[in-house]
């Protein structure tokens, strides 16, 4: 059972002083209700995992947009969160950088730091195909609070037909967490804490045809992770160095139509634990590996329909949709479980 309640009370007042200065401050109280309980029952053994917590956040923050000449503006902030459960405050900068080049063309760049209470518990787990977004925790003690920081540059170009989007970015994030099988008992193991690095590069191209729309994006990114007392950096359990994505949509009358195509880099191949092994009930207790460093390229391509059958200006909407994956039903490894299923590099 993994369940997030969360209200929320946020109070804004803008300024703008002159113009070329404006001023941004508000409060935001947060009330977060987590509730996470995994038991696991075999024969005779019954193991329990709570991790359920709650508590309020305080935020004050601020920020100046100021317009800095003719083509550069600047605009900087602090954030002042303070968490109840662990009783700490954090002070978060950032700042952002926008410079006008043309009318069609500007550059930017910034940099932030941020902390965040609910964590997202990151697990090597074999029997989800990699599903990881699933569990999330409430920080239960001083040494929990997830850390990020970033930086970023970049350029775009956009001329109503032709959208050139690029960014490079460097992320440090710090205290994340890795799931650990309960005990037994009501107590659950300690968190394994770790930090993840990511340094990558987003690149977009949209181009506005008569009737449509295409896209292309590409992503290249190094993902790292480090866990336990070594604190060496791998390449993390969910790491793709090179992600394209190609799209097509069709919007006509009440239909929107949409056509994808994907391709991925193979992720690491990791060699299941012992006890995943053993508990593994859709195979033998002992895994051969046909893949070594990583599983092969993935690609596929999907098909989306929608239908808005209420008739425009009407006070309500309704649409109905239905999408088909993998059109030319490739088949792409990303378990050591998955069993005749042979691939090879194209």
């Amino acid at each position: 059972q993994n369940k997030i309640n969360a209200s929320r009370i946020h109070a804004a007042f803008n300024w703008k002083l002159s113009a070329a200065t404006k001023l941004n401050l508000g409060y935001e109280y947060k009330y977060q209700d987590v509730v996470f309980l995994e038991t696991q029952r075999n024969d005779a053994l019954e193991q329990i995992d709570n991790r359920s917590g709650e508590s309020a956040i305080h935020t004050i923050y601020g920020s100046l947009e100021q317009q800095l000449g003719a083509k550069l503006v600047m605009n900087a902030g602090l954030r002042m969160d303070a968490f109840e459960l662990t009783n700490q405050k954090f002070f978060d900068p950032r700042v952002s950088f926008t410079y006008l080049a043309t009318k069609t063309f500007f550059l930017k760049a910034s940099g932030s730091r941020s902390h965040q209470y609910i964590r997202q518990s990151f697990g090597n787990d074999f029997d989800d195909f990699r599903v990881n977004n699933q569990f999330w925790v409430l920080a239960r003690n001083r040494d929990q609070v997830v850390e990020g920081v970033q930086f970023m540059v970049g350029a775009l170009y956009d001329n109503s037909d032709w959208l050139f989007d690029l960014e490079v970015y460097h992320n440090d994030i710090s205290n994340i967490n890795q799931v650990q099988d309960a005990e037994r008992g009501n107590e659950p193991r300690p968190d394994l804490l770790g930090d993840l690095r990511t340094l990558g590069l987003d690149f977009l191209v949209k181009k506005r045809w008569e009737g449509f729309e295409t896209w292309l994006s590409y992503t290249l990114g190094d993902t790292q992770e480090s866990f336990g007392r070594s604190r060496n950096f791998r390449a993390a359990y969910y790491d793709q160095r090179n992600v394209l994505n190609v799209k097509w949509l069709y919007p006509r009358d009440r239909w929107s139509l949409a056509l994808s195509w994907n391709m991925m880099s193979g992720v690491p191949v990791r060699e299941p634990d012992e006890d995943e092994v053993n508990n593994n009930p859709m195979g033998p207790d002992e895994v051969v590996l046909t893949y070594q460093g990583r599983f092969p390229i993935q690609h596929q391509m999907d098909l989306s329909a929608t239908y808005q059958f209420s008739r425009p200006g009407a006070g309500w909407r309704g649409v109905i949709g239905i999408s088909i994956l993998t059109l030319y039903d490739q088949r792409n490894v990303i378990n050591a479980f998955q069993e005749n299923v042979f691939v090879q590099d194209p």
